[in-house]
């Protein structure tokens, strides 16, 4: 229910469903992440986390690091990959992601 989280204030965007990433897009996300064997990976705007856990499901993701503006989203995100495989493999960093660039990078 995207427009009733935005219009109650749990999001501060009204976001859409056509914004997520469907099953091919995912499906092609993981496989270009295995082509190149990227070990760590960074996701700008992560949504519904369908793009997130593809990507940390390739064979050789071993951290997913996913820069969020919502901190809906974040929680929205974690609480459906608590358990799974993934749950490990994937940071959260909640906030502007220029900041959070400039962060990682001083990291």
């Amino acid at each position: 229910p995207w427009a009733e989280n935005y219009e109650t204030g749990k999001t501060t965007v009204n976001f859409r469903p056509s914004w997520a990433t469907g099953y091919h897009e995912g499906q092609f996300l993981r496989i270009a992440a295995q082509i190149t064997k990227a070990k760590r990976i960074l996701e700008i705007g992560t949504f519904t986390g369908h793009s997130a856990v593809s990507l940390a499901l390739s064979a050789y993701c071993e951290e997913l690091v996913c820069l969020e503006y919502e901190p809906f989203l974040v929680d929205y995100v974690k609480s459906r990959i608590v358990g799974t495989p993934v749950e490990n493999k994937i940071k959260f960093i909640t906030g502007v992601a220029l900041e959070s660039l400039q962060k990682l990078k001083e990291e």
